[in-house]
Parts: structure tokens; C-alpha cells; sequence
């Protein structure tokens, strides 16, 4: 399992358009975690390192933006 940053593009309530950072991997997606790059790179290189699941990876993301 490899895991990867992505971004995509969101609007807020004003129309205003922003890129944010995601997470990827084997068909697995999350989006808009983070506006901050270096953010989202350090949980790409958490589980990386820990090998983690993708049915684990809800949980991780929430954990590590709860700290």
C-alpha cells in the first residue's frame, strides 16, 4: 500500500474557490483534509511508514487532525 497526496479545488459559502490536500491510495480517497501541504505530507509519510490499512484510514486521518 502506497499512499499519495492529492488536491482538488472547494468553494466556501461565499464561491470562493480554494485548493485543498487529500490522501490516495488502491481506489481508496479522502479529500479536503488540509489546506497546508506540509500538513497533509506528514500524514502521507505516518502511514506510509506504519503500512496502514485502507480500511483503517477514516480513523487515522480523524485521529491525526483531532491532535
Amino acid at each position: 500500500m502506497h499512499y499519495e497526496i492529492c488536491s482538488a479545488y472547494c468553494s466556501n459559502a461565499e464561491q470562493k474557490q480554494y485548493l485543498t490536500y487529500g490522501i490516495q491510495a488502491d481506489g481508496c480517497r479522502i479529500d479536503d483534509i488540509s489546506t497546508c501541504r506540509q500538513t497533509v505530507q506528514r500524514l502521507e509519510s505516518l502511514l506510509n511508514r506504519n503500512q496502514v490499512l485502507p480500511e483503517h484510514l477514516w480513523d487515522i486521518v480523524d485521529d491525526f487532525l483531532a491532535e
